[in-house]
């Protein structure tokens, strides 16, 4: 049978088992069932629009195996859910979620496919099929796509029965039905206590009592495994995507015993639009463990990029691997931390020293130009200057006049300044002093990696009477340009990139992100000498070790 299902095959009354939603007693799917193939199959638009509409994601077999081998529990009587399921990958694997390529039964690495696998020839084969599927479950929003997931599972189950009978298809078909349900895990119900409680709506079956339950965030019924790659965001018109795969991983915790799931990575580095409580939590939690870690996406899924990287994480209430506390993906990393953070007593966080961008005097600018307040952000109280600020030419120009302070921005990707009355500007500590300004997005994430756009990624000495738009970051309040220059050699270094690379997950370069950053003495009368070989003395300062050091060496580009 190929990866594209032929509906005609199937007889009537099991497609409408198949069809059928046993809580509401509706159809799971309205549209014509012709039209209905698998994800692999569909145009590119409509892969595009799945993904942003519906948040649709896939699962290469190199995943599902990775994933499944993890949980390490092929119990024949072992429970196990997929959700959020989509086409049920992590269930079976009957062809390629990326090329819609038929893989052989003997190639399958889904769970079911490796219970089916292990029933012995001589045994009750319809009766420990049956079983197999009812230890299976998952649930999917999208009805196409959860129609495809149960004629998967039951034509895997189907395939293990010799000369099956229609009785027997018809009875496989409604345990595949009732275990494999329609439910909106992204937007559930009010009523809803947390994302998996759908109180009346969502009833299941415990095969093993022959109850029927409901489906409460796994109080009633608890699975051995719980595996997944949930949607990551929610579409957001006219603003960055929402993450929502914190939500699947909190509540998936509470379902099963063990949780194995595919999401993206920014939590792990503290980053991103995740709440940060979240974060902490994760960091925290002594059951949570990472499985493997990619920054470049394309080592997971053959198209596409997720910025910071995606993770694979087991959890298991069992077990107690030890809180990651602070991750990152390289021992060496942790090593240099160690010494660098944690066990130097005069560790100050370079980030004192960072501050955010420039920003107005509105009391004094709306004085002189009221007509600006209709322009400026946020109803007219947006202070900052921000990135498109340079289009209020009502205040802006080119040229320098009495009176002015010089603001450094971004035009047409281009680095500029432009000249506005220093009286519309705040006071800040850093306006009247030599300072750096360093770009607020850079580089990928990826440690040590360089800005391909150097007109934009290189950091400046900021003179005083100089400020800069939210496109840049101001680091320090320098009295001498050496200091400032000496704190410019320092950020280009390999040693202080390798050090923003832990935490810099993205190619955002927030405050925070510079953490473990050690803050030096930029004074002529410190322990560096600025105009020697700043790296070199900075591995002996931190004592690191030739492994330590040619990590660095190998892994953080020279900065022009």
């Amino acid at each position: 049978m190929n990866a594209l299902i032929d509906w005609t095959n199937f007889p009537p009354d099991v497609t409408e088992i198949l069809l059928r939603d046993f809580n509401t007693g509706k159809k799971i799917f309205d549209g014509d069932i012709n039209s209905v193939v698998p994800r692999a199959l569909k145009s590119d638009d409509e892969k595009i629009s799945r993904t942003r509409s519906n948040a649709e994601v896939f699962s290469p077999p190199h995943v599902v195996k990775f994933m499944v081998d993890a949980a390490e529990d092929n119990r024949s009587d072992s429970r196990w859910i997929e959700i959020a399921c989509g086409e049920a990958p992590f269930i079976t694997t009957r062809y390629d979620a990326e090329s819609g390529e038929a893989i052989p039964v003997t190639e399958r690495v889904g769970i079911l496919d490796r219970k089916l696998r292990a029933i012995p020839d001589i045994s009750d084969k319809l009766n420990d099929v049956k079983r197999a599927v009812q230890s299976v479950y998952g649930y999917e929003l999208q009805g196409d796509s959860l129609l495809i997931a149960r004629a998967n599972v039951l034509l895997t189950a189907a395939e293990f029965v010799i000369d099956i009978k229609p009785d027997e298809l018809r009875e496989l078909a409604e345990i595949v039905a009732r275990n494999f349900w329609q439910m909106d895990g992204l937007n559930p119900p009010k009523a809803q206590a947390s994302l998996f409680d759908n109180g009346n709506d969502c009833r299941i079956t415990d095969w093993r009592t022959g109850d029927e339950i409901f489906f409460t965030g796994g109080i009633a019924m608890k699975f051995d495994v719980l595996i997944s790659n949930p949607a990551y965001h929610e579409d957001t018109a006219g603003t960055s995507d929402k993450p929502v795969y914190n939500y699947f991983m909190e509540e998936a915790f509470k379902v099963a015993e063990k949780a194995v799931l595919i999401t993206p990575a920014r939590f792990l580095f503290n980053a991103g639009k995740t709440p940060k409580d979240f974060n902490r939590r994760m960091l925290d939690d002594p059951h949570l463990k990472v499985l493997r870690y990619e920054h470049d996406t394309q080592k997971f899924f053959r198209s596409g990029n997720i910025e910071g990287g995606v993770v694979v994480t087991i959890h298991d209430t069992t077990k107690n691997y030890g809180a990651i506390g602070m991750f990152t993906e390289f021992e060496e990393l942790n090593s240099i931390h160690r010494k660098v953070c944690v066990e130097n007593t005069k560790f100050r966080p370079f980030s004192d020293l960072i501050t955010a961008q420039s920003k107005w005097n509105l009391d004094k600018l709306y004085a002189a130009h009221p007509e600006c307040k209709s322009k400026i952000g946020s109803g007219g109280t947006e202070r900052r200057l921000t990135t498109a600020i340079f289009d209020l030419t009502e205040v802006f120009h080119e040229h320098e006049q009495a009176g002015d302070v010089k603001i450094l921005g971004l035009t047409k990707a281009q680095r500029v300044y432009r000249y506005v009355r220093r009286e519309f500007i705040a006071d800040d500590d850093s306006l009247d002093k030599y300072k750096v300004f360093v770009p607020a997005s850079n580089g990928s994430g990826a440690i040590g990696k360089v800005d391909s756009t150097p007109l934009i990624g290189l950091p400046v000495v900021g003179e005083p009477n100089e400020g800069c738009t939210q496109t840049f970051i101001t680091v320090g309040a320098f009295d001498t340009r050496d200091e400032a220059e000496n704190c410019l050699t320092y950020i280009k270094s390999k040693f202080a990139r390798a050090m923003l690379g832990i935490l810099k997950a993205t190619q955002h370069n927030h405050k925070d992100t510079w953490a473990k950053v050690p803050l030096q003495d930029f004074t002529s009368g410190g322990d560096i000498d600025w105009r020697g070989d700043v790296d070199e003395q900075l591995y002996r300062k931190y004592n690191l070790s030739a492994a330590e050091v040619d990590f660095i060496e190998s892994h953080v580009k020279a900065m022009d």
